[in-house]
């Protein structure tokens, strides 16, 4: 089921958490359903579903058999809260374990994106939590979490969780419940020769305050550029969250902290993509604060909705173009 090119407006403003859907029109049982699954597909089902009940869209289509479905996404919606609720608890236990040990950390993206850059926390679910630690204390966190309770997967792993800098622990009554400990956001041994994000990046980006927009930012455009490979649009969406909360007296610096990451390549991509297709005026300026040169206009030839769009459909076009910006990155 694919998103035909005159619904991708609509279902971009219904996926935009601070965008009314006043305007849309959504009439016919196919297209709801078309932009429901294309939704969940991209892990923006939450925000879609609530302007859709916020407008009452599905009242105006008189179809028994999508009637049935209204209670089935509720309910599903209703367990991913309670599920995002549970790993918020667990993250909260381990931080003081943390904090007893005298081990710095940092809580990355999930929760923290929900509570800071979302106007309702529960349009931002998320399936894991994050730590982000010195790589010199990784030993002593793995050990914090063994204490726990918590279950590593690094000896299944084939060795991945030492390459990667990024170790799994999963709880030993919900195996749901999953708690990364990071050295690096920047998982691929290839990809840190050229960028590296760690606890120490995280403090200098945000000048000491882990709780910054310039952070969030720089957190949520490597998460998408450099943890993915642009495979979804919340992807996105936390990136235009994180740019909209950007004051403009911090776009000077944050430009210089982004240029001293070796992250302006991946900057301008995502910029100019949520720029083009969400037309936020702020966005916008915040583009244009970056210079303009041969990558950018690669960049922009290369990458478009479309490409992120079709990700999850195992798109050969948007295969090619996603994999040809990760060869850039290499070779950067």
């Amino acid at each position: 089921m694919s998103l035909s090119h005159s619904l991708l407006p609509v279902f971009l403003s219904l996926s935009d958490p601070e965008a009314s859907p006043t305007h849309l029109i959504v009439s016919e049982p196919s297209q709801l359903a078309t932009i429901i699954a294309t939704a969940r597909r991209h892990s923006v089902l939450p925000i879609v579903w609530r302007k859709i009940r916020e407008r009452n869209f599905f009242n105006l289509i008189d179809d028994p058999a999508f009637a049935s479905q209204i209670k089935k996404i509720d309910d599903s919606l209703a367990i991913a809260a309670g599920q995002s609720m549970l790993l918020s608890h667990h993250a909260k236990l381990i931080a003081r374990y943390l904090q007893d040990t005298n081990i710095p950390f940092a809580i990355v993206k999930g929760p923290v994106f929900a509570e800071n850059l979302y106007p309702f926390p529960s349009d931002r679910q998320f399936t894991d939590i994050d730590f982000l630690v010195p790589l010199d204390k990784i030993d002593a966190a793995n050990a914090v979490l063994a204490k726990t309770g918590f279950v590593s997967t690094h000896a299944t792993d084939n060795g991945r969780s030492l390459v990667y800098r990024e170790y799994k622990w999963l709880h030993p009554a919900n195996n749901s419940i999953l708690i990364e400990l990071h050295g690096d956001l920047v998982h691929l041994p290839r990809l840190r020769q050229r960028i590296t994000f760690g606890y120490t990046n995280l403090i200098d980006a945000s000048d000491g305050s882990l709780a910054t927009p310039g952070a969030f930012l720089i957190t949520a455009i490597l998460h998408a550029c450099c943890g993915h490979k642009l495979h979804n649009l919340r992807l996105l969406i936390d990136i235009m969250q994180a740019a909209r909360k950007i004051p403009r007296d911090k776009i000077e610096q944050l430009v210089l902290t982004i240029r001293k990451l070796n992250i302006e390549f991946e900057a301008t991509t995502v910029l100019d993509i949520i720029t083009c297709c969400f037309h936020d005026t702020q966005i916008q300026a915040l583009a244009k604060s970056f210079q303009s040169g041969v990558s950018r206009t690669v960049s922009r030839r290369l990458l478009n909705m479309r490409s992120i769009i079709d990700a999850p459909n195992r798109n050969y076009n948007s295969r090619v173009r996603r994999d040809i910006f990760r060869l850039i990155q290499y070779v950067k």
